[in-house]
């Protein structure tokens, strides 16, 4: 993959949730909320993720970019 901000090459890798102590429940999960969510409490129309994803590291930009399939068919978007 091409850096989205310089555009170059990318080292691939994978991203993943992991367990730290007690600082996260059996239950935690990754999600995605829409920009005009963001400072909502209530979610409506969030996106529930696999916690396991593709991740691409540039070591120019010292960014990390990720693709993560979701969990369930979810569709937030009606079109």
């Amino acid at each position: 993959m091409e850096c989205p901000k310089c555009g170059r090459k990318c080292f691939e890798g994978v991203i993943k949730s992991e367990q730290a102590g007690r600082l996260f429940s059996e239950g935690a999960m990754l999600t995605w909320t829409p920009e005009y969510e963001k400072k909502s409490v209530i979610k409506k129309d969030k996106l529930n993720l696999k916690k396991t994803g593709s991740g691409y590291y540039c070591q120019f930009c010292e960014k990390v970019y990720a693709t993560f399939e979701l969990s369930e068919i979810q569709s937030i978007f009606q079109g």
